[in-house]
């Protein structure tokens, strides 16, 4: 009896030890069987899994298939492809044994490798797979482009792919992923498209979304390109409308004749967010959408040769997205508000400047405007600071003499091209008098106390600023515009304006 007591001791004991050790290492190689009313999540085995007895998070109807190109074989019975032991060979033929929408797994081996050379190389034509490569870096399973029409296809709804490596072997590889009208809700996540070997190698399209298929999320995946100047995009949506569409946390770096994400059509509820992006094609995109696409672009942050040509956003609203256009400088926010002049916060200025502005600053210009002369008195837009390139400004302005006009009845704004009274709003002229600075609608007498006559701001896409006369000509005065600056990218410059249309 004692030794019976003893083993039963030592089987409850081996039992609390074996429990753990399953759970925290799946791929132990044991043959498993869970009895009871166990509650587990994400569990991966090699082996045979049995189970009895109702289990949380496991749907026990779903095939698991695992494929190896290495030792797997594309023959059905004696439990193939169902252990990593009698692996199938393909993933064509794995896909063959799945059951539509029933949550099916497929496990890719690593180091499995398949040259794709025809269309439709591999189609993924069963909806709700789960298609899951193993590995990370060079020993993720690797699908290399050796003929230009090589494709990977989505072309059911629901689909998953994760964790595949995709190469161009051969110049000119029309797309990597083509993901069809049917292929709804399609998400690609964590799959790489590393440097080719071969610096003339490349995908013309990444990733290409045909037109309808709406709902696709492309996440955490990596492309590399910048050897070879043939792509002309990493997503495409070009071929039609595609509705609900997330792009995020994706590193893109190339050469891209177009734009590295792409579209000319009206996509609607577009997610561009957290993405970091290279193009190294002069004057080219980073994301383009020429269409009027409605959405959020957010949280990006893109290297470009200019900032005009980085973000064009559609329709789509744009928050806090970073733009630099040289390796040494941190980006700024792009697209500024307001047709290219963004306000700051005037109580930064002497954090910005140090011991302030003054006329000993290096980037320090003044503009006199003569009220009495044709050029500076008429009724239009009159440039005082010709500006290239991205540069923070800030400004101004004092009458020497009283401005007026003949009747009291004329206006003056203070802005840039395309919104002529974004600094300062119409104000009456006669209101400036000698000795005022204009800091707002009512010019201010003499000393001031507050920094907000400073008036501080980003100018971008060299955008011109200047002063707008409204409603009737000006006939006395003089302005004086007091103007620093300091440039924000590599062509960021300001320059005197001579009083004409800007």
């Amino acid at each position: 009896m004692k030794k019976l007591f003893s083993v039963l001791i030592a089987l409850m004991a081996l039992s609390v030890w074996v429990a753990p050790a399953i759970a925290e290492d799946p791929f132990c190689g044991r043959n498993h069987r869970w009895t009871g009313n166990q509650d587990f999540k994400n569990v991966d085995v090699r082996g045979t899994l049995s189970v009895t007895g109702p289990v949380s998070g496991l749907n026990k109807h779903s095939n698991v298939f695992y494929v190896d190109s290495g030792s797997g074989q594309d023959t059905v019975g004696n439990d193939n492809g169902k252990t990593w032991n009698k692996a199938f060979a393909t993933i064509n033929y794995a896909l063959d044994q799945c059951t539509a929408n029933n949550g099916d797994v497929i496990y890719v081996m690593p180091g499995h490798a398949r040259n794709m050379d025809d269309a439709d190389e591999i189609d993924v034509d069963v909806a709700g797979v789960y298609i899951i490569g193993l590995g990370s870096d060079a020993d993720m399973p690797t699908f290399t482009y050796t003929d230009t029409d090589g494709e990977f296809v989505i072309g059911a709804a629901n689909v998953t792919v994760h964790n595949l490596r995709f190469v161009a072997g051969i110049s000119g590889v029309t797309m990597g992923i083509s993901i069809e009208a049917a292929g709804d809700n399609a998400k690609i996540s964590n799959c790489d498209f590393p440097e080719s070997g071969t610096s003339t190698y490349e995908f013309t399209d990444g990733i290409d979304l045909a037109s309808g298929a709406d709902g696709v999320i492309i996440t955490g995946c990596e492309y590399y390109n910048a050897d070879t100047t043939g792509a002309a995009h990493f997503i495409e949506m070009g071929n039609g409308v595609n509705n609900d569409i997330e792009i995020s946390n994706n590193v893109i770096y190339g050469e891209f004749s177009v734009s590295a994400i792409w579209s000319d059509t009206v996509d609607l509820e577009v997610l561009i967010k957290d993405n970091v992006i290279t193009n190294l094609t002069s004057d080219q995109h980073a994301i383009e959408f020429t269409g009027a696409a409605t959405g959020t672009i957010c949280g990006n942050k893109i290297y470009t040769n200019a900032e005009g040509t980085s973000i064009d956003p559609g329709s789509m609203k744009c928050i806090e997205n970073y733009v630099t256009t040289t390796t040494d400088a941190s980006g700024m926010l792009y697209p500024a508000v307001d047709d290219g002049v963004a306000q700051l916060n005037a109580t930064t200025i002497a954090k910005i400047m140090g011991d302030g502005v003054t006329y000993t600053n290096p980037n320090y210009l003044t503009v006199s405007a003569d009220c009495t002369n044709a050029t500076w008195k008429s009724i239009a837009a009159h440039e005082i600071a010709v500006v290239t390139g991205t540069v923070r400004m800030w400004i101004v302005v004092e009458a020497t003499s009283g401005v007026s006009s003949a009747a009291e009845g004329a206006h003056i704004s203070l802005g840039c091209a395309g919104n002529t009274a974004e600094v300062i709003a119409a104000t009456d002229a006669h209101l400036f008098a000698a000795g005022d600075v204009w800091g707002g609608t009512t010019p201010s007498v003499g000393m001031e106390t507050s920094l907000d006559v400073i008036h501080d701001f980003v100018v971008v896409n060299g955008t011109d600023v200047g002063y707008t006369v409204a409603d009737e000509a000006l006939t006395a005065g003089t302005m004086v515009f007091h103007i620093w600056w300091v440039p924000l990218s590599s062509t960021g410059a300001v320059t005197a304006g001579a009083g004409g249309a800007f």
